[in-house]
């Protein structure tokens, strides 16, 4: 072999390291990225959970507590009619 075939051989050799190694840098490159992206969206995901847990908490409290209202309510009106009831009896 002579000089220029030795350097030619080298040379192909660099070609064909940098022609695998782009392709996996832009891999790895585009799954370290990936990665980013789903952890975020996992702990986006967990608090939109826990908010979305306390908002319906907050909302079954709340109705909860009008459905109390209602039967105290509904309570007063059996009382009155009870009563109106009574006068008209007299």
């Amino acid at each position: 072999m002579n000089e220029w075939a030795i350097v030619g051989v080298l040379v192909t050799l660099v070609t064909l390291f940098i022609a695998l190694a782009t392709p996996m840098i832009k891999l790895n490159t585009a799954i370290t990225k990936l990665t980013a992206v789903a952890e975020r969206l996992e702990k986006e995901f967990s608090d939109f959970t826990e908010k979305n847990s306390a908002s319906h908490r907050r909302i079954w409290e709340h109705n909860d507590a009008q459905d109390e209202r209602l039967a105290e309510h509904d309570l007063q009106l059996a009382d009155h009619d009870k009563r109106i009831k009574q006068l008209e009896e007299k």
